[in-house]
């Protein structure tokens, strides 16, 4: 009996280490990070709009370009574009043609199709994320450089690693939750875990 109530015990607090480490992944990509990706949207933005303002003003007032500005808004652009999309990723937000889907009714074929898409989408962000990486190695091994500033083409580059490395891992944990038929949709809290432990 003694063994019986070890394994017992054992196992619920396994279970339960579990479910709080997946309830803590959960409020990362529910929580930190989404405002990390705002924090991020909203100071390209600015910084991007700016810049364009700016270049604007010396052009027309004081008849001069702005030195090298095109730099700047390439990493702007980059890092907006990319943590941009990976934030519709996490919002589940994307522009998507999906007529047939539209044109089924609920039931088991939509489902299918549903998650064969978010299967294929999971695999084409890995792939992308995979030579994003390679590019970044690559480009930071040559040591790349703008034009006017020298800045190492490798920070703006680096965008596109991150951004789809986020939508990858939002896709995985969607397509984890579909074979678990609990889909997400955009106003799921950190309090429902992605998989939380099976429990008898």
């Amino acid at each position: 009996p003694h063994r019986d109530l070890l394994k017992v015990y054992t196992k619920s607090t396994k279970g339960t280490k579990g479910l709080k480490v997946m309830k803590a992944i959960n409020l990362f990509l529910d929580n930190y990070l989404p405002k990390a990706m705002r924090f991020i949207i909203i100071l390209t933005q600015i910084t991007f709009t700016a810049i364009i303002f700016g270049s604007v003003v010396a052009r027309q007032c004081f008849g001069r370009d702005l030195y090298g500005n095109e730099d700047f808004i390439l990493i702007a652009a980059f890092w907006l574009y990319m943590i941009g999309g990976a934030y519709g990723s996490y919002e589940n937000s994307h522009i998507k043609a999906d007529i047939v889907s539209e044109v089924l009714k609920d039931g088991p074929y939509k489902k299918l199709l549903q998650t064969g898409a978010v299967i294929v989408e999971t695999a084409i962000s890995l792939i992308i994320t995979v030579w994003g990486w390679q590019l970044v190695v690559w480009s930071y091994a040559k040591m790349a450089k703008s034009v006017s500033w020298k800045i190492p083409m490798f920070i703006p580059q680096s965008a596109i690693f991150v951004g789809f490395a986020i939508m990858f891992i939002y896709s995985l944990r969607e397509m984890i939750r579909r074979f678990r038929g609990r889909p997400s949709t955009p106003e799921m809290s950190a309090e429902q875990p992605v998989c939380a432990p099976e429990r008898d």
